[in-house]
């Protein structure tokens, strides 16, 4: 599977949803995320090694997956996430519970889980030219830098033209029920127009969302909202606050 294809489908599942650790504990999507200062960078390879996480913001919700295009609650699953900062990246790791793998590829019928996380770049509280989105596959651990080129269907996320950041996902099984770790590191400013131009003690609206077998044409692809405002109806509007969590960046003690 091409990059470009990956990202095409990747653009299908948005556009079909718009046409000391500091412990929380949610039934809801995440609206406020607030990374610790990370002393130590962990290492991205979809592993939660012992003790990498110890210094990060730990936020444990639900996580409630929908069927699309009916929108029935199909499953729940424990979710965690970890978030940390330095003076050059954000780091998140995600945990989630119970979930069933899926990912293949076989003569153009795709089915694979995947996270999607996007950012309000400039900060103006609506969809924007620029805006940045990175997706996490379990296929092949598939990491992919997106920008937002248009404000329509069918092209309007391409691949970034300079690939930054990095992202790895594992399955505690890979055949059935199990854990996925997820692990992201995401620069703050790479000083290139595709890209976040953050620094420490910033604030920025984002969505996390995950899709279970993305590409399914047996019904059962399902889709949650890990963070953002709302249910899955909400970010029909964009990234406007409402339809939004908000990051508050951490600033070196």
């Amino acid at each position: 599977m091409t990059r470009l294809c990956f990202a095409a489908l990747v653009l299908g599942l948005l556009l079909a949803l718009t046409a000391s650790s500091l412990v929380a504990q949610n039934d809801k999507p995440i609206t406020t995320l607030a990374p610790q200062w990370s002393q130590k960078a962990p290492t991205i390879d979809g592993k939660l090694a012992e003790g990498e996480w110890a210094q990060a913001t730990k936020v444990e919700t639900r996580l409630s997956l929908y069927t699309i295009p009916n929108l029935q609650l199909s499953k729940e699953l424990p979710t965690t996430v970890y978030a940390t900062n330095d003076a050059e990246n954000l780091y998140l790791a995600i945990v989630i519970k119970g979930e069933d793998y899926d990912a293949t590829w076989q003569e153009g019928n795709v089915r694979m889980d995947l996270l999607a996380l996007r950012f309000d770049a400039d900060n103006d509280g609506k969809d924007s030219l620029g805006d940045d989105q990175k997706v996490l596959a379990a296929l092949n651990s598939t990491y992919l830098d997106q920008y937002r080129v248009k404000m329509q269907a069918p092209n309007d996320f391409a691949d970034d033209p300079q690939q930054d950041g990095k992202g790895a996902i594992t399955h505690s099984t890979q055949a059935g029920k199990g854990d996925y770790v997820a692990e992201l590191a995401i620069p703050l400013n790479t000083h290139t127009a595709e890209d976040l131009a953050a620094t420490p003690g910033d604030e920025l609206y984002f969505q996390l969302l995950y899709a279970h077998a993305f590409g399914s044409t047996t019904g059962d692809l399902a889709v949650g909202l890990i963070a953002g405002g709302g249910t899955l109806q909400d970010i029909m509007a964009g990234l406007v606050p409402s339809a939004c969590a908000k990051l508050k960046l951490a600033t070196q003690p």
